[in-house]
C-alpha cells in the first residue's frame, strides 16, 4: 500500500481491521472507537494522536513493530496480542490500557504513563527505559501464577538494558522476570515432583503475593485464627466459654505462647503452632523484600 498521512478525525469511528497501513503517517488523529485489529502497521508515525477516555481504540493483535508515537493520549485503548517490538514511545499515555501478551522488546520507553496497564503475560526483553509512570493493574498472585503455569510456550523474561532506574514498573517487572525462572524450573520436574512446587508457590502468592503484601498477610493470618478460634469454640466448647476466648486461645498458638492441655485438642494447637511459623517465614520475606527494593 502507498504510505498516506492522516489527519484530524477522518479516522475516527472507523474499521481499518486487517488492512496494510504500514509506513503511514498519524498527525494529530482521533481514534475514539476507531479499530486497528490485525492491522500492519509496521513503522508507522503516531504524532499527539488521542481518543476520549470514555470509548475505546482498539490494537488488539496488531503489527507496530517499529512504531514511532509522540505525545499521544490513547486512555483505555486495547493492545492485546499487539507486536510493538522496537517501538519508540515519547511523551504518551495508554494509562488504563489492556496490554495482555504484547510484545515490547527492544523498545524505548521515554515519559511513558503505563498507569493501571494490564500487562499479563506481556513481554520486556532488552527495554530502555528512560522515564515511565506506572502502576500495576493486578499483583502477581496466584491467579496470575496458575495463567502462566497454563502456558505452553516456554516463559518470557524481562531483561533491562542501560538508561534504566529504579521505578514500580521495573520492579514489576522484574518480578516477572524472578517468576518465569521459578516456572522454567517447575516445566522440567516430572509431575510428582512438579505438582507440590505448583501447590506451595499458589499458597505463596495467595497469603503473599509472593512476599509483597502485607495487607494479604495480615488477612490470610487473621482468617487462620479466626478459623480456628471458630473450630475451638465450637468443638472445645467445655473448655471455652465463648468465641473471643476461643479466639485469643488460637492467636496465643499462633504466635507459639499458647500452652497444650489434652482439653483443648493438642493436635489442632500443633497445626495452627506449625502454620504461625509458616506465616512468620513469608512475613520476613514481605519485610526482607521492602527492605530491598529500598536500595
Amino acid at each position: 500500500m502507498t504510505r498516506q498521512t492522516f489527519h484530524g478525525d477522518e479516522l475516527k469511528g472507523k474499521n481499518l481491521s486487517r488492512q496494510d497501513l504500514s509506513g503511514c503517517v498519524f498527525d494529530e488523529c482521533d481514534f475514539t472507537n476507531t479499530a486497528f485489529t490485525e492491522t500492519n502497521l509496521e513503522g508507522a508515525t503516531f504524532n499527539r494522536c488521542s481518543s476520549d477516555s470514555d470509548s475505546y481504540s482498539k490494537f488488539s493483535m496488531a503489527n507496530l513493530t517499529n512504531t514511532r508515537w509522540h505525545g499521544c493520549q490513547l486512555e483505555n485503548a486495547d493492545f492485546d496480542d499487539a507486536n510493538l517490538t522496537g517501538a519508540k514511545l515519547r511523551n504518551t499515555s495508554i494509562k488504563g490500557a489492556t496490554a495482555r501478551n504484547s510484545q515490547w522488546d527492544d523498545s524505548r520507553l521515554d515519559d511513558v504513563d503505563f498507569s493501571s496497564v494490564d500487562f499479563d503475560l506481556a513481554s520486556f526483553r532488552d527495554v530502555k527505559v528512560i522515564r515511565v509512570k506506572f502502576r500495576p493493574a493486578l499483583v502477581t498472585g496466584t491467579r496470575h501464577f496458575l495463567r502462566l503455569l497454563k502456558q505452553k510456550r516456554t516463559a518470557k523474561h524481562t531483561i533491562f538494558t542501560s538508561g534504566t532506574e529504579l521505578s514500580p514498573f521495573i520492579e514489576y517487572c522484574s518480578r516477572e522476570y524472578r517468576l518465569s525462572l521459578l516456572l522454567l524450573e517447575i516445566e522440567q520436574l516430572p509431575f510428582y515432583k512438579k505438582l507440590p512446587r505448583v501447590l506451595f508457590a499458589a499458597v505463596i502468592g495467595l497469603v503473599s503475593d509472593f512476599g509483597h503484601s502485607l495487607s494479604r498477610w495480615l488477612l490470610s493470618s487473621l482468617l487462620i485464627v479466626s478459623l480456628f478460634g471458630g473450630y475451638f469454640a465450637i468443638a472445645k466448647k467445655a473448655a471455652f466459654g465463648d468465641f473471643s476466648s476461643a479466639w485469643h486461645h488460637a492467636l496465643l498458638h499462633f504466635i507459639n505462647q499458647g500452652s497444650f492441655t489434652p482439653a483443648t485438642d493438642g493436635v489442632a494447637q500443633t497445626v495452627l503452632n506449625v502454620l504461625g511459623y509458616f506465616m512468620l517465614g513469608i512475613l520476613i520475606s514481605i519485610i526482607t523484600n521492602r527492605f530491598v527494593s529500598r536500595w
